[in-house]
């Protein structure tokens, strides 16, 4: 094969590869990837941009261009709820100490209360860092949740903190503490 042939054959694969890695596909190898929304949406978020952009297409406008019709889009609900567990500190004063490797699953709960036996659907879930803390993406939609600790290994419950998403809230919860109790009948 002569030498002007195989530089046209690798600039030629490198052309093509170029090309699949800057379409909006997912590819067999990995890639650009997009979560297109999908459930319609009444009213205008505060995120939305004043201009008129066309609709989405393969290859078109970013999906964020679409958070002004539809809910489930980024921008247009709370999408991301993180926090710290932390066992009960000895001082009411003083803040607990984060406690590691713990799951903790984000529940939508039916009602206002709480069942441990049954607390809902899980919509995300996480495991703590060495300081406690943890971070959990999803959408969540205006409502009732609970954040549950539980052991990783045999799913024993440690504790939870029930919050609120109230109807225009939008982006991030931070804050979220979940504080496990001091049993006294460990101590010494």
């Amino acid at each position: 094969m002569s030498t002007r042939l195989r530089v046209l054959a690798t600039g030629l694969g490198l052309g093509l590869t170029m090309a699949a890695c800057s379409s909006n596909r997912v590819t067999v190898g990995g890639g650009p990837s997009y979560r297109y929304p999908h459930q319609e949406a009444y009213g205008r978020t505060m995120t939305c941009p004043d201009s008129r952009l066309p609709p989405l297409r393969d290859g078109g406008v970013s999906p964020d261009a679409a958070r002004c019709s539809f809910a489930d889009a980024q921008g247009s609900r709370v999408v991301h709820v993180g926090g710290k567990v932390l066992t009960e500190a000895e001082d009411p004063s003083e803040p607990g100490i984060g406690v590691a490797d713990v799951e903790v699953g984000i529940h939508r709960l039916a009602g206002v209360s709480l069942n441990l036996d049954d607390p809902g659907p899980k919509i995300a879930h996480a495991r703590t860092d060495a300081q406690g803390r943890y971070s959990v993406s999803g959408t969540f939609p205006p409502g009732n949740y609970a954040a549950i600790a539980r052991q990783p290994q045999d799913q024993r419950f440690l504790a939870y903190r029930m919050f609120v998403v109230a109807e225009g809230a939008i982006g991030r919860i931070d804050g979220v503490m979940i504080t496990i109790p001091l049993d006294q009948r460990l101590g010494p």
